[in-house]
């Protein structure tokens, strides 16, 4: 009995190690910022926080107080599709930047936060597989336009 306990806990304690280390590798795969280059060509940096998972992506920014100035939140889905998005719980107006892959294809700027029961929802109108949210105002101080490309950092 003492060695049918012993291998359980070995097995569990090697199952554990082994998800740690698949966790690391995921954090290191993903990116850490996204590199927009605008209509200048100068390049902008945002530090992005990722949106991988359902629950994740239903959570978005709603809740939080304020978006800092050169952050943002990237969506990322497994597949292209059109993907409609809500203001649902937010603080604070964002413009979100509709992607297909490296390049912005649709830009919803200056949205407004809706609170409980929002009324509007903003959609990209075509298949995207990216949505980055980032502080209302951003794209046009920064002159960013839909054709631009985008580049992950890691």
């Amino acid at each position: 009995m003492k060695k049918i306990i012993a291998a359980v806990l070995i097995i569990f304690i090697f199952g554990i190690l082994i998800f740690l280390k698949f966790q690391e590798v995921l954090e290191a795969s993903a990116p850490k910022n996204v590199i927009i280059t605008n209509q200048a060509g100068n390049d902008i940096i945002i530090d992005i926080e990722l949106a991988r998972t359902d629950a994740e992506h239903t959570q978005g920014l709603s809740g939080r107080e304020k978006l800092p100035e050169g952050e943002g939140m990237l969506f990322v889905f497994g597949e292209k599709s059109v993907r409609n998005f809500w203001m649902k719980d937010m603080n604070f107006p964002i413009d979100i930047i509709w992607l297909d892959g490296e390049k912005i294809v649709k830009i919803s700027r200056n949205l407004p936060p809706e609170g409980e029961k929002p009324n509007n929802h903003y959609s990209s109108g075509i298949a995207v597989d990216y949505v980055l949210e980032v502080p209302a105002g951003f794209c046009d101080t920064n002159k960013i336009k839909a054709g631009n490309t985008v580049f992950y950092k890691y």
